[in-house]
């Protein structure tokens, strides 16, 4: 998985996968809508939300 964020975080020219997940919310790659703020920060797995989110990523 690694392999593949770092490919995409290269192709976008991000420099972490927080970056790569903003630039790919403003590309309209992800959609993010109000109610996802409501959803807890954290997940059940101990990441938060964002990292989860960056690490699936669909580019």
């Amino acid at each position: 998985m690694n392999f593949h964020v770092k490919n995409a975080m290269r192709k976008h020219g991000t420099a972490n996968r927080t970056h790569g997940l903003l630039k790919a919310i403003r590309l309209g790659l992800i959609e993010f809508s109000e109610s996802a703020l409501a959803t807890p920060l954290v997940a059940s797995t101990g990441t938060t939300s964002a990292a989860y989110a960056a690490t699936n990523i669909i580019w």
